[in-house]
């Protein structure tokens, strides 16, 4: 108790000084536990080896043919040129 009253008789400066040490102290002491913590769980996940627990499914992608593809190119080309789309109207004029 008499660390209570020697305090409150302190300047105001003097005891939110003392508050803010006590803080930081406090918060020091949290973060160095929280990382020994952090670290353990760590250690215990690479033991375990999850990277051998999950097998994603092989993902096969469809063989295209070169005709295939110059077919693609083509139709890719009248789209870009403008000639796709003055047949279409041509053709809707027609009927």
């Amino acid at each position: 108790m008499e660390i209570l009253k020697k305090l409150q008789r302190q300047p105001e400066s003097v005891r939110k000084l003392i508050v803010w040490l006590v803080a930081i102290i406090l918060g020091l002491v949290m973060l160095f536990f929280w990382v020994k913590i952090f670290s353990r769980r760590i250690e215990k996940l690479e033991k375990e080896n999850l990277g051998g627990k999950f097998k994603l499914p092989a993902i096969e992608f469809p063989q295209i043919a070169t005709n295939e593809l110059n077919l693609l190119e083509e139709i890719a080309r009248e789209a870009t040129s403008g000639a796709f789309i003055s047949e279409a109207t041509s053709a809707n004029n027609e009927e």
